[in-house]
């Protein structure tokens, strides 16, 4: 990955986690730099684990920092049908 000191071998680990109960519902690793390109994969991902365990429900809220918030994935998300909660832009401190 790319850094502000060169390049370093790294990764950028991605976790679906379900609030109420604080399991880890699906995990991904990439070199990918930056989350944005790591939401409509992970909402995949999510899919895919939830039938292998046999559970037939699906999320009821998606929730993302500003990392994920993209022109496309809100298309894709409204296109989806999900109901997300996804942070649009960053404040700095004391904002």
């Amino acid at each position: 990955m790319r850094t502000n000191d060169g390049f370093h071998f790294a990764y950028n680990a991605q976790a679906v986690v379900d609030e109420g109960s604080q399991v880890i519902v699906a995990t991904k690793v990439t070199q990918g730099a930056t989350d944005v390109n790591e939401l409509i994969p992970m909402i995949e991902e999510t899919t895919t684990s939830l039938k292998g365990a046999n559970i037939t429900r699906s999320p009821r809220v998606l929730l993302a920092d500003a990392g994920y918030c993209s022109q496309a994935n809100l298309t894709h998300i409204g296109e989806s049908n999900i109901n997300a909660l996804i942070a649009t832009g960053r404040m700095k401190h004391n904002e």
